[in-house]
């Protein structure tokens, strides 16, 4: 549980970070964004960052219900896509912080499922 706990939090702030990224062409007057304050570059680090610190935290919590490996491909899968996005993103593409945000939802379903839902039904059909 504790380990879960952890995760959770950390996956807060991959879904707050990612709803606030947005390239500078997607700024708007007044609206406070990870961007507008620290700029595109550390803003996608932290987005990073927390991704990385969900995702150790995601697999100690795996390792405690018996589905490590299981968790590590996808989250691995996951990792690989979110940097694609963001060098998408470093390219200031308009409309490019929408898929961070996008991201961030699927990462929170996924972590959530693959910790979750799918290792209890899994073990519910096989007994």
């Amino acid at each position: 549980l504790g380990w879960f706990l952890v995760l959770s939090f950390f996956n807060g702030i991959v879904v707050e970070v990612g709803r606030k990224l947005r390239s500078p062409a997607d700024e708007e007057h007044g609206v406070e964004t990870y961007t507008a304050l620290y700029g595109v570059k550390r803003a996608s680090l932290l987005w990073l960052l927390a991704l990385i610190l969900t995702s150790l935290a995601a697999l100690m919590a795996a390792y405690s219900i018996g589905t490590l490996w299981g968790v590590a491909i996808m989250l691995g899968l996951l990792l690989i896509g979110a940097v694609l996005l963001l060098i998408r993103f470093q390219g200031k593409k308009a409309g490019s912080g929408k898929a961070l945000e996008l991201f961030s939802g699927i990462w929170t379903l996924a972590l959530y499922l693959s910790l979750g839902i799918i290792p209890l039904l899994w073990k519910a059909w096989q007994t």
